[in-house]
C-alpha cells in the first residue's frame, strides 16, 4: 500500500523498477485489494483513461488471471489493435496466465489458429502459460504434439526443412524437442539407407509370392 501503484514526483528509480514486480505478486497471490484496483484499472483503460505502461504489465497479468472469457476477449481486442511489439509482448504473455482451462484453451486458439499471433511471438504465450498449472499441462501437451507430428519422417530434406523454419521463427520453448525430432528423423532415415535394398528385396519376394 505504501508503494502504491502511480509514481510519485522524485522517486527513487529503484521503486519503479520494482513496483510493477511487487503488484504482480502481491496480486497473483490473491490480495482482494489489489485485485479490485487492477480491475478498475483494466475498465478504465478500456474506456481510454491508459494505464501508466510502467505498472501495464501488471494489471493485464492480474485481471487474466482472476477475469473470465470477456476478460479475455477484451485482452484479445487489445492484442490486435495494438501497434508496438512491447505492448504485444505484455498483452500475450498475461493471456495465458488464466485460471480458468476453458479460457486457456480459447488463449492457445487465439494464439496458434489464424494468423492473429505472429509465429515467431507466440513463445511469449507459452512463457504465460506455464504460470498456471492447467497452462502449463496445455502447452505441454502443445510440445509433446509437435514432437509426435513431426518425428515420423525419414527425409533428409524435410530435416532440414523443419530446422530452418523452427530456426527462422525462433521459438526457445520447442528448441528441445525439435532437436530431438532432427535426431529421430537423422536415424530413421540412416537406417532407411542402410536397409533400403533390403527392404526392397522383401516386398518383392511377397509380391512374388502373391502371384
Amino acid at each position: 500500500k505504501k508503494l502504491g501503484w502511480d509514481a510519485k514526483s522524485n522517486e527513487n528509480p529503484l521503486l519503479a523498477m520494482l513496483r510493477p514486480m511487487i503488484l504482480s505478486i502481491v496480486g497473483k497471490s490473491g490480495d482482494q485489494d489489489v485485485i479490485n484496483e487492477a480491475k478498475k484499472r483494466f475498465e478504465r483503460h478500456i474506456a481510454g483513461d491508459l494505464i501508466d505502461p510502467n505498472v501495464r504489465e501488471a494489471v493485464y497479468a492480474i485481471v487474466s488471471r482472476y477475469g473470465d472469457e470477456n476478460t479475455q476477449k477484451e485482452l484479445c481486442k487489445l492484442y490486435s489493435a495494438a501497434d508496438m511489439t512491447e505492448e504485444k509482448v505484455r498483452l500475450l504473455s498475461a493471456m495465458g496466465q488464466s485460471l480458468k482451462p476453458e479460457v486457456i484453451e480459447n488463449t492457445l486458439k487465439f494464439t496458434f489458429e489464424g494468423d492473429n499471433v505472429r509465429m515467431q511471438d507466440s513463445f511469449y504465450g507459452l512463457i504465460g502459460y506455464a504460470l498456471s498449472r492447467d497452462g502449463r499441462n496445455l502447452s505441454s501437451f502443445l510440445v509433446r504434439f509437435v514432437e509426435m507430428g513431426l518425428s515420423n519422417f525419414a527425409d533428409e530434406k524435410i530435416a532440414d526443412e523443419i530446422k530452418s523454419f523452427f530456426d527462422s521463427i525462433n521459438t526457445p520453448i520447442i528448441a528441445r524437442p525439435i532437436k530431438k525430432v532432427l535426431e529421430t528423423i537423422h536415424m530413421r532415415s540412416e537406417v532407411l539407407k542402410r536397409d533400403s535394398k533390403a527392404i526392397d528385396e522383401f516386398l518383392k519376394q511377397q509380391q512374388q509370392q502373391q502371384q
